[in-house]
């Protein structure tokens, strides 16, 4: 799926099928109010006629304001 298509996806709220999901592997370091993740996880999932199944290595910025955790930054990889 192209950025193209995953943004006017989004935007037209199309959605996704996810048929599984799992992390097989997370690493969570704190610093503070900052917390990093690093995970590798699986899906079965498509989108229309497009196969969105894979293995991908992900990893989210984490900040915490007033108590509350929010994703600030999130990078995903396909890794086959």
């Amino acid at each position: 799926m192209t950025r193209e298509q995953w943004m006017g996806a989004a935007m037209e709220g199309y959605t996704i099928t996810t048929t599984t999901f799992a992390f097989e592997d997370m690493e969570i370091e704190l610093f503070g109010d900052t917390a990093v993740i690093h995970a590798r996880y699986s899906q079965i999932a498509s989108f229309a006629t497009v196969n969105l199944s894979n293995v991908f290595r992900l990893t989210d910025v984490w900040s915490r304001h007033t108590g509350v955790w929010q994703v600030v930054a999130r990078h995903s990889s396909i890794l086959g």
